[in-house]
């Protein structure tokens, strides 16, 4: 019978450092479509109001719409050079000075709804309702691509030389789903091993990638070749919205839901709702410590990521499975501290001592482990005194204990 002591770290976590997501100074009343980091600066666009941008992580926002002649805007990307591209109805606009002045790339392109637009080696691509378009001369020109079946091109992504287009049609064999390149574009192939319907949006994460299939979540590791259903903890009745990731974990927004977080190898998703005042998210990004979300009118969230990897998961700490079997004694400890702990299966491990606040203390694992238990030792007045968390990361998930110091250093 597994055992569960946490609600002591929960009552430190809610009375020290109210761990829940925090209103921003960004505009409130206007609808949040996207949101894009780059660098030191996060940019937001809301619906036919323009584009703001914080340089200080959401404490502050100003304007940044000096050449945006079309406000009416629905997506943000950062391109690998660091252009920041903004795209809507009839609009697609370029940044190349962080946002101090936007420039149209419309040029020759028809009149229609853009969705998307990436950097690939050479060539931009944009998708659209009307299609995809790839530009060989930074947008000065736009060319049509052909060989897709559906003229409404929702998601667009390159991952190791491939381009995935999502696509919007009536149903199996008529357009909707995954597509795929090897050659920027001359040619195209299904990809739609696992995938059902249709796909509009993509996000990488490590090795995988993801794909929004309107109310379903998937992912594949293999370029394509077999896509693998991840709605645990999902609605499958509701609309999926957006994606992002920072680290080791993606996160989710998904209609009059709110947001939900994952761990790279976990096949769970965990609602993480604390202090949002809108269940309407409808985009999120995330910094290295920071994660970003767009409401409907609420204006814009912000929330340490450590505060959800720690606290946010539920009322057990846990992410994934919880049969992880983390120990320590003594715990309140005055000198040597063993540490016990299970993997389930082969996994690399972290297993770290942070403070209250999500920062790492101290890296006591960092390896490749085979399945099977584990003890270590370690003496307690390397880290500081009073209350600290033991972290323990492993493809089974994620565990956290308080670790109560009586003489550490100071």
């Amino acid at each position: 019978m597994k055992k569960h002591i946490l609600l002591p770290l929960f009552v430190l976590f809610s009375s020290c450092i109210f761990a829940q997501w925090q209103i921003t100074s960004a505009p409130t009343g206007v609808s949040y479509y996207s949101i894009a980091v780059n660098n030191t600066k996060i940019f937001a666009v809301s619906g036919n109001t323009g584009i703001v941008v914080s340089t200080d992580n959401g404490l502050t926002w100003q304007a940044s719409n000096n050449g945006l002649t079309n406000m009416n805007l629905g997506t943000l990307s950062v391109g690998k050079s660091g252009n920041i591209y903004a795209c809507g109805t009839n609009a697609v606009f370029v940044s190349t000075d962080q946002g101090l002045n936007w420039t149209s790339l419309k040029n020759n392109l028809p009149d229609a709804t853009f969705m998307h637009l990436i950097e690939t080696v050479g060539k931009l691509f944009v998708s659209s309702n009307s299609g995809l378009f790839r530009s060989s001369d930074n947008g000065q020109a736009w060319e049509k691509v052909t060989g897709l079946p559906s003229p409404s091109v929702r998601g667009i992504v390159e991952k190791e030389g491939f381009l995935f287009a999502g696509l919007s049609g009536a149903g199996p064999g008529t357009g909707h789903g995954i597509y795929r390149s090897a050659d920027l574009g001359n040619t195209w192939e299904e990809s739609n091993n696992g995938i059902t319907t249709d796909v509009t949006d993509f996000e990488m994460l490590n090795n995988r990638l993801y794909a929004i299939e309107v109310t379903v979540l998937a992912y594949s590791t293999n370029l394509g070749d077999n896509w693998n259903n991840i709605m645990s903890g999902l609605s499958s009745s509701l609309y999926v919205l957006d994606l992002c990731s920072s680290g080791d974990y993606i996160f989710a927004t998904q209609i009059l839901s709110g947001v939900f977080i994952q761990h790279k190898d976990s096949t769970t998703w965990r609602a993480v709702p604390q202090g949002l005042t809108s269940n309407m998210i409808q985009c999120i990004a995330a910094t290295n410590e920071y994660c970003f979300a767009g409401s409907a009118a609420n204006g814009v969230f912000r929330r340490p990521l450590s505060e959800m990897v720690l606290t946010g998961i539920n009322e057990n700490s846990s992410i994934g499975d919880n049969n992880l079997m983390l120990n320590m004694f003594p715990n309140p400890a005055a000198g040597i501290i063993t540490i016990n702990y299970n993997i389930k299966r082969d996994s690399h491990v972290s297993l770290d001592l942070v403070d209250r606040n999500g920062r790492i203390i101290k890296v006591l694992v960092n390896d490749q482990k085979p399945a099977g238990r584990y003890v270590l030792k370690f003496d307690s007045f390397v880290i500081p005194q009073g209350v600290n968390l033991l972290r323990l990361q492993s493809v089974d998930g994620i565990e956290v204990r308080k670790i109560i110091n009586l003489n550490g250093s100071n």
